[in-house]
């Protein structure tokens, strides 16, 4: 068990020596009020917000055009395509200074949303691996009554997921929230 430990281990802190930014939205579904509130509509969404705001106003040690292209695993890639094309044309935000919405399309996408098996890509098992350890991270602050599954906890105990995301914070996100590891939680309650 202690090999897969410093797997892990290694993972992290070759992802904090990479030129990426790791942005985490956790979705709450306890503050959801409304029987139709779209999960996945709403976390891509978000997703997509903080990624186009961090190169935006935050990278500016990037030299150039300042876009980016959405590379997921298969699955719900049609639907994400949409939320994508939808936000690059029509995104309204509400407006924290007066009452209603205001437009803010997300024109920094390079191209519509790309599918790739994760197993033939190290950067989607990298962010399936922090998107893991941040929902470790949120089950044990959250409920942590509630114990890991036990294949995790054969190799992990509660508490050592904050060893990992420490050993990766370089690559975390921080400005998407001043939460720990640049956690961004919706809906707000």
């Amino acid at each position: 068990m202690e090999d897969k430990r410093e797997i892990i281990r290694l993972y992290f802190r070759l992802m904090a020596t990479l030129p990426i930014f790791v942005t985490n939205v956790v979705i709450d579904k306890q503050n959801v009020k409304s029987a139709h509130y779209q999960v996945l509509k709403e976390a891509f969404g978000y997703n997509l917000l903080r990624i186009h705001n961090t190169l935006q106003n935050y990278a500016a040690n990037l030299s150039g055009d300042k876009r980016f292209l959405v590379i997921t695993d298969e699955g719900r890639v049609g639907k994400m395509r949409r939320i994508a094309r939808k936000m690059e044309k029509d995104n309204e935000i509400p407006s924290r200074f007066h009452h209603g919405n205001y437009q803010y399309p997300i024109d920094t996408i390079v191209e519509d949303v790309i599918s790739k098996d994760s197993r033939q890509s190290q950067f989607i098992q990298v962010a399936d691996l922090v998107g893991y350890f941040i929902s470790l991270h949120v089950k044990t602050i959250v409920e942590p009554s509630i114990p890991w599954n036990s294949r995790m906890s054969k190799i992990l105990k509660p508490g050592d997921e904050v060893e990992f995301l420490e050993l990766g914070k370089g690559a975390l996100n921080l400005r998407a929230s001043p939460l720990p590891y640049g956690i961004v939680y919706y809906p707000k309650p």
